[in-house]
């Protein structure tokens, strides 16, 4: 399930008058950004940064359908929080914040995630080989992008992918990211921390449970690197003493699973050492351990 929109924009509490932006203004910045498109490539300035940043934060405020090279932007409350906070300046500044934050894609698929969730492959694209574009428009979509991909992140890392409430209404809990402490500090504490991935997990609980499902989904991730689970040929039901091709085939699946050794995946014998794996397959797997490879196994 693609992470559902709200599950970014949800925020506790009232947004403090230092970080509001006046409606009278939005229409004055809606149309110095169409100036500024024409001068698209101009260079970096600190001041030509600030004035597009802040234009594209009032569209995600007043039309709530921003987009950044084919990127949808879901964090609509927070980014224009985060970037007013920080008085509409670079939130990533050098290239190595955001090798780092590429890092964080990573440890987020280690985590289970899916970094097509990501607007990643928009950033990349936008990114040369070594360090940062000259032109101000897109030093401002990277650091945007760059910006909303640790917010995705950060949400799925600690609330998932399924937004509660579209499950069960009366859910009773609510979505700070930790009780008592303001998420747009939070963000900006994770964006400056040296040890990014440390950042984003500070204060999460991850118990042997989690810890043992980590592991095995590393396990099958390699496995489907590698080819994946060979299947059995439909036939009729494998017992000790049969042969042939299908017992082979049994072989080359157990092996992958590591009920079986290289040394006993060739034989097309369905012998005492096959038998004794498909028994430790089965019981793996909450089944009757006969030794008996049929439908249900």
């Amino acid at each position: 399930m693609c992470l559902p929109a709200n599950v970014v924009r949800e925020r506790q509490g009232t947004v403090s008058s230092a970080r509001e932006f006046p409606r009278k203004s939005a229409m004055k910045y809606l149309v110095m950004g169409l100036v500024l498109l024409v001068v698209s490539e101009a260079a970096w300035t600190e001041e030509a940064f600030s004035d597009f940043l802040r234009q594209r934060m009032e569209w995600l405020m007043f039309q709530n359908d921003l987009e950044i090279d084919g990127a949808p932007i879901l964090s609509r409350d927070l980014l224009p929080e985060l970037y007013a906070e920080n008085e509409y300046q670079p939130l990533w500044g050098e290239r190595d914040g955001l090798d780092r934050l590429q890092d964080l894609v990573t440890f987020a698929y280690q985590q289970g995630l899916d970094p097509a969730d990501y607007p990643l492959d928009a950033l990349q694209r936008l990114l040369p080989e070594a360090g940062l574009p000259e032109d101000t428009l897109s030093l401002v979509k990277i650091d945007v992008l760059a910006t909303e991909i640790l917010v995705r992140i950060t949400y799925q890392i600690r609330f998932g992918k399924v937004n509660p409430y579209e499950l069960y209404p009366d859910w009773n809990f609510d979505r700070e990211l930790l009780p008592g402490e303001d998420p747009v500090q939070m963000l900006l504490g994770f964006i400056r921390a040296n040890a990014l991935n440390a950042a984003v997990t500070r204060d999460i609980e991850r118990g042997p449970v989690y810890q043992s499902m980590m592991r095995g989904l590393a396990e099958h991730r390699r496995i489907e690197a590698e080819g994946g689970w060979p299947l059995v040929s439909e036939g009729p039901t494998l017992r000790p003493g049969a042969q042939g091709k299908r017992v082979v085939e049994l072989r080359q699946r157990l092996l992958v699973t590591g009920e079986l050794t290289e040394a006993d995946a060739d034989s097309d014998i369905f012998d005492d050492r096959l038998t004794a794996a498909v028994v430790a397959f089965l019981s793996r797997h909450g089944l009757d351990g006969d030794g008996v490879v049929g439908p249900t196994t």
